[in-house]
């Protein structure tokens, strides 16, 4: 991570001062006057490295090696002549130091009693994530460890150095020193730390440990009075851990060790002597740079570099290496040069061949030899000197925030809609709607002759299955056939529409492209319990028939508007709308690490399913076919990360976590983050109370809290325990101070009460979070930051950019408002188009969530736009007014037989001269065959039984999986997002995890052999077969009524006796067998006769 030279002139040094602890001669305990005057007991320079040795200097000559990667140089770094570097680039490099019997001897003496240790550190970390600690010193006990060790290491939870002594006891002592960031990331300065370890005090007392950092005291702590040897057969490691996986990320100069506790002013005195060694003038300095960068880099970079690297618009890429900033500033891989840090450079990683999408020169015989590659990090790790009378000016940021962005497009879908007039057609029949003229016009234009009308039995079926999802009863049918009246499909029409059923049918089409699940999609699958609730608000709303505008506007910011609703009940479906968001996919195995990949699922679920534009194209650059910037997409992309998700907890943190509060109500809000925040503070001690690490500050608690019941205490002693009790109370943040005071089966009772007691309904929606503007992701990745964005809509959408500093919250109102402007491009076509698609089987654009330069050019675009916008102007969103003009053209009303000359003229039914049979999708099939064999339930179920989540704990290795069967619509079976729902798998339902634009239709044995052999048609065969025999007399009557309830109508003759012979055979063919009862023979034959009608293609598919 930092520079080379950093990396062994340090490591040397560090390694030298370590050794020299190791061999120090033991010594007694001296007071600070007496130790004014000593000198280092042992010192490392990091100056004389050979042969991979590092060489310290004191009383004895202990030798180390550096291993895995670890090198030295003698190129200066910020004014230290030498110094060693560790980094990403060697993770596992580190010095170790073996000691033998006199050496360790020697050490562990040193460490028994008081002594300093002293070292100039250059931290290049980032920021603390949690996980990752970073190593500088361990004399660690490889058995027992984090018992009889002591150690150096910056904190993975805040970013502070951390020194730890625990001897062979388990008395542990220690002292942190804070970050000089506050956020716990690397300054990349260098500071001057001393730890003092002193066990004569004055006067007896108790001892200390102190921390120093530049020359003040930044921390203190007592050294318990028991702290007794440590004693072991280890090594000493410097730049990682025992076990080299805890890297460092820094540098380390001027090691050295004391046998004494130094004070304030000795601690003064050195940093005041070692913080300016000795270097050239700047002059001579800058010479000596310039004649190597002529001699060895600007020949390297003019030969292998330039050609294709000079940043002009007709080069190869926009990275120029013609000038010291266009290096810094770089290209869309972000910089190419870090001054100072050759380790963090992409231009190293490129030469090397290292980086996943880099390696420069391409070529393999182009290749930059051992040397050349150690010059250009030379160089670098130097400040990357370029001669300033060549130079550009640096005094732009890379990333300029304030871009002028312009984008043009002739495409279709970006134009503004029209209102074209309908044409005028010869035929009266195709002259009575508008959605006919237009359709018979393009008919004549290919010369192409429409069928003609679908008879009455076809159409009353084709209309019940496209707006409820089930077949007409016999009574309905029968009503329609007997209505002579010119409203008579009208009539049905209105019915069906008016009927709940069409909600459940029509719901499950915007459940599709929502890529609506009851679970996360994490890789425990984490069941979701209120997820049901946006599914029954789609099912509502669209019943309702609310305006779509408010439909999409509710799910974008539901939250948000529902404190301006009518009532409490409309006020609570707000908060749930919000689910079209809030049930994005989750990833990986923490609630939050991977928020980029959610906020992408929801920026391509919205572009997808809304708009009809692929955005997510635009996560990594500027997408390639569309006028959609990649800053279009981090426009948005702020918006969504100013919001806070809901999740129901991960793999690696179990709890819930910003679950929504059911009402609008801020307080009830903050009650139930608050009850959540707790629960996880408290799954934090349960599932850490065994670490190593923690173990030394229990038994110490234990200890001491034993000792204070005792009555013999005097005050001071009482005083002193009391200090040391609530320091082990207040450690690490107090985060286990609860399992300190009430132990761990308290926790786990306390943690069980508050999860069955919420202080308020919580469901699975969003919430507000502090509005931010994003950063773009160079190349998609969050780790390679450029440019702010500010929150705002794609240009190409918009007249002019938006002022989103104006903004309130963190934008999804704006957006939600924007999205349904009446006069929007997009948003009103793409629905028009969705319902097209789904009573046509295809939509005038036939790829209906890709309405861009790659998908289809719509077919008939003039009657898109005239839907569009009588949609919008004249029927205010309303969809079942859309339903209504569609269903009630003669198109929709032709019949589907084809003939050889209609398939030759148009095989794919684009010009819709005929009606495109189809089969029906899977919940259909289902609820087809609950309803004909009498079992569906046509109420509306409640929760899943879900297992409580404070019971259950779901990962990788053991995700949440169940199917939860019912005799109700498949609309409310539970779906997930890891695992296919058995028949949807089988029958092709949506995808769970991405916008589902149209069902696909697959022919295939399995499904044959489900259709005949599964319990599930099983059950439904055998009930059809005993409400057959129920409701009749002999099997003549019952072949007609099972064609009746199955196909809408009677059987022709033909039918009827070619079933009658089946019936007559299987029967005598099971007597015949004695497998059966004669009593038994006729519900047996039934039954394999109602599953060869529901394995029937007449019943599988629309006419």
């Amino acid at each position: 991570m930092i520079f080379t030279s950093i990396h062994f002139t340090l490591m040397r040094r560090l390694l030298n001062s370590m050794l020299l602890l190791v061999i120090a001669l033991p010594v007694s305990a001296k007071s600070p006057e007496q130790a004014e005057a000593t000198p280092p007991l042992a010192t490392w320079k990091f100056e004389e490295l050979t042969a991979g040795v590092c060489q310290g200097t004191g009383q004895l000559p202990l030798e180390g090696r550096y291993l895995d990667g670890l090198t030295a140089t003698a190129d200066p770094l910020a004014g230290r002549p030498s110094v060693i570097e560790f980094g990403p680039a060697a993770s596992r490099a580190r010095v170790e130091v073996s000691l033998g019997i006199e050496s360790r001897d020697a050490f562990e003496k040193l460490i028994d009693g008081s002594f300093s240790w002293e070292a100039w550190i250059y931290d290049a970390a980032p920021g603390p994530d949690g996980r990752t600690n970073y190593s500088l010193f361990y004399y660690a006990d490889q058995k027992r460890f984090v018992t009889n060790s002591t150690w150096l290491y910056r904190a993975r939870q805040d970013g502070s150095y951390r020194f730890r002594m625990t001897d062979e006891a388990g008395n542990e002592a220690g002292v942190d020193i804070p970050p000089t960031d506050p956020t716990g990331i690397g300054d990349r300065q260098w500071h001057h730390y001393v730890i003092a370890v002193d066990r004569a005090s004055p006067g007896g007392g108790q001892g200390s440990m102190r921390a120093y950092r530049d020359g003040e005291l930044i921390a203190e702590q007592p050294l318990p009075n028991e702290m007794i040897t440590i004693r072991h057969q280890g090594h000493i490691v410097l730049g990682n851990n025992h076990h080299a996986n805890s890297p460092w990320q820094g540098a380390i100069d001027d090691v050295a060790l004391f046998q004494t506790a130094l004070n304030l002013r000795q601690v003064q005195q050195r940093y005041e002597d070692s913080k300016n060694p000795a270097i050239t003038s700047t002059a001579e300095r800058n010479a000596q740079r310039e004649a190597f960068f002529e001699a060895k880099i600007r020949p390297l970079l003019i030969d292998k570099c330039t050609g294709c690297h000079t940043g002009d618009d007709f080069t190869e890429s926009p990275l120029a290496f013609t000038s010291r900033k266009g290096l810094i500033r770089g290209a869309e891989f972000g910089p190419a040069i870090v001054p100072g840090k050759a380790s963090e450079s992409l231009l190293i990683q490129a030469v090397q061949w290292n980086h996943k999408a880099l390696k420069m020169p391409p070529d393999e015989g182009d290749r930059l030899t051992r040397i050349e590659i150690e010059e250009l990090r030379r160089w670098i790790n130097d400040g990357a000197y370029w001669p300033p009378s060549d130079d550009v000016a640096e005094d732009e940021t890379p990333h300029p925030t304030d871009v002028k962005e312009h984008v043009e497009s002739d495409h279709w879908a970006f134009q503004p809609r029209t209102r074209p007039a309908p044409p005028e057609v010869p035929h009266p029949a195709w002259n009575q709607s508008d959605i006919d003229r237009f359709l018979y016009a393009k008919m004549l234009d290919k010369n192409i002759e429409p069928n003609d009308l679908a008879d009455k039995r076809a159409l009353i079926r084709r209309a019940t299955f496209d707006l409820t999802g089930l077949n007409p009863t016999l009574e309905e049918t029968e009503a329609f056939l007997q209505d002579p009246s010119e409203d008579a499909f009208t009539k049905v029409i209105d019915r069906l529409l008016a009927s709940p059923r069409y909600g459940e049918r029509w719901g499950r089409h915007w459940l599709d492209i929502a890529r609506y699940a009851d679970t996360q999609g994490d890789v425990g699958d984490f069941p979701i319990p209120t997820a049901y609730l946006y599914r029954d608000w789609v099912i509502d709303s669209l019943n309702a028939d609310m305006p779509y505008d408010r439909f999409v506007q509710a799910q974008i910011a539901g939250d948000l508007m529902a404190h301006q609703a009518k009532n409490d009940q409309d006020a609570r479906g707000m908060m749930v709308a919000t689910g079209f968001v809030s049930l994005s996919r989750r990833f990986g195995n923490t609630k939050y690490e991977d928020k980029h990949l959610m906020i992408e699922d929801t920026i391509d679920t919205l572009g997808r399913s809304i708009l009809g534009v692929t955005i997510r194209c635009a996560r990594c650059h500027d997408h390639k076919f569309d006028p959609i910037l990649q800053s279009d997409y981090f426009g948005l992309y702020g918006i969504f990360e100013s919001t806070r998700y809901p999740t129901m907890g991960a793999s690696n943190e179990k709890s819930p976590s910003f679950l929504s509060a059911a009402a609008p109500d801020p307080k009830l809000q903050e009650q139930l983050d608050d009850h959540y925040a707790l629960i996880e503070r408290y799954y934090y001690q349960i599932n850490n109370h065994f670490r190593p690490w923690l173990k030394p500050t229990l038994q110490t608690y234990k200890t001491v809290s034993k000792q204070l019941k005792s009555t013999d205490l005097d005050k001071a002693k009482r005083r002193e325990l009391e200090q040391r009790r609530e320091a082990c109370l207040a450690k690490y943040k107090g985060a286990f101070r609860e399992l300190m005071l009430h132990g761990l089966g308290w926790i786990k009772k306390e943690k069980d009460r508050l999860a069955s007691n919420p202080p308020t309904e919580s469901i699975f929606g969003l919430t507000e979070d502090e509005p931010i503007n994003s950063k773009l992701h160079l190349r998609g990745n969050p780790d390679n930051l450029g440019r702010v964005v500010p929150r705002r809509f794609p240009l190409i959408l918009t007249d002019e950019e938006t002022d989103s500093d104006s903004w309130q919250g963190s934008g999804r109102l704006h957006l939600a408002r924007w999205l349904t402007t009446p006069d929007h491009p997009l948003t009103a076509r793409v629905i028009v188009n969705r319902v097209w698609q789904h009573h046509f089987g295809r939509g005038l654009v036939a790829t209906s969530s890709n309405f861009g330069v790659k998908g289809d050019q719509p077919s008939h675009p003039q009657l898109l736009d005239y839907l569009a916008d009588v949609f919008v102007e004249e029927d205010g969103w309303s969809l079942k007014a859309l339903h209504r003009r569609i269903m009630l053209s003669r198109a929709y009303r032709l019949s589907s037989r084809t003939t050889d000359l209609s398939l030759q003229n148009d095989a794919d039914n684009i010009y819709l001269a005929r009606f495109a049979r189809r089969r029906l999708e899977a919940e259909a099939i289902r609820d087809s065959m609950l309803q004909i064999s009498g079992n569906l339930d046509l109420n509306r179920p409640g929760p899943f039984p879900f297992p409580h989540w404070k019971g259950r704990s779901y990962s990788l290795n053991n995700p949440f999986r169940a199917e939860y069967d019912h005799n109700h619509r498949s609309i409310y079976l539970m779906t997930q997002r890891l695992f296919r729902q058995s028949f949807f798998a089988l029958f092709d339902g949506p995808d769970r995890n991405q916008s589902t634009e149209k069902r696909t239709t697959s022919a295939l044995p399995t499904q044959v052999l489900f259709l005949l052999n599964s319990p599930f048609v099983e059950k439904q065969s055998h009930a059809f077969a005993d409400r057959i025999l129920k409701n009749t007399k002999n099997d003549q009557e019952a072949i007609q009524f099972a064609y009746q309830r199955v196909y809408g109508r009677l059987p022709t003759m033909e039918e009827q006796q070619i079933t009658t012979r089946q019936i007559d055979s299987l029967s005598a063919a099971i007597l015949s067998s004695g497998e059966m009862k004669p009593e038994e023979v006729r519900p047996a034959v039934w039954k394999a006769v109602a599953k060869s009608l529901f394995a029937s293609n007449e019943f599988l598919h629309v006419e």
